[in-house]
């Protein structure tokens, strides 16, 4: 009889040990999001389009946080960073590349603990293109707060039809005096594109009280 009740207990207490476990795990922090570059792709000669898997922080505008080596470690120097409205794209702006292969590598722009403040490695790296990017033609002052800018083939210096990102406000700035950037829209054709901006605020003008302006000594 005692037996019996033994073996009939049995499979309680593995019951129990069986749920104690599944509490257990119940409380462990699931995994940080991993990181990782997706692509790098050359979309000109002084371009580089790189995506990532997830979201990346504010350093991704830095553009000592990337690293551009061809063969023999010589170094490609990346002038600016772009991240685009998505959250993981980020578009470089380089010196002149060469028609070799290009290996890229990313640091501090990763969010979550996995990844922040570590390097980021381009699988496989990008090849050089050599396709010339459109200049800046002219930027004409058409107001206190708007600028035709236009653009042109280097080369041909033929006037050059741009994509939609030339009228991303995040590709344009306006210094020495610093204007807030926007909007900016195409102008008739798409050669050319209107850029919007804010003038910083004035000073105030003070007066003496009795409301005469000050004469020079």
């Amino acid at each position: 009889m005692d037996r019996t009740r033994r073996q009939a207990r049995a499979p309680l207490w593995g019951l129990v040990i069986t749920l104690v476990l599944l509490v257990g795990g119940c409380g462990q922090a699931p995994p940080a999001l991993q990181v990782s570059i997706v692509s790098a792709v050359a979309t000109s000669q002084t371009s580089v389009a790189v995506t990532f898997s997830g979201a990346v922080n504010d350093a991704a505008k830095l553009a000592e946080n990337y690293v551009i080596t061809g063969p023999a470690g010589v170094s490609l120097g990346v002038i600016a960073a772009y991240p685009g409205e998505d959250g993981i794209t980020v578009n470089l702006a380089t010196e002149p590349q060469q028609l070799v292969k290009y290996q890229l590598s990313v640091k501090n722009v990763a969010l979550g603990a996995a990844t922040a403040g570590g390097t980021l490695q381009a699988q496989g790296g990008f090849g050089g293109s050599g396709e010339v990017a459109p200049i800046v033609a002219s930027a004409i002052a058409l107001s206190n707060t708007e600028v035709l800018v236009t653009f042109a083939d280097p080369t041909s210096a033929k006037l050059q039809e741009m994509g939609d990102g030339a009228i991303n406000i995040a590709y344009y700035e306006i210094a020495e005096p610093s204007l807030e950037i926007l909007g900016a829209a195409f102008a008739r054709r798409r050669t050319s594109g209107r850029v919007a901006g804010a003038l910083p605020p004035r000073r105030p003008h003070h007066r003496p009280p009795d409301g005469r302006a000050r004469q020079g000594r």
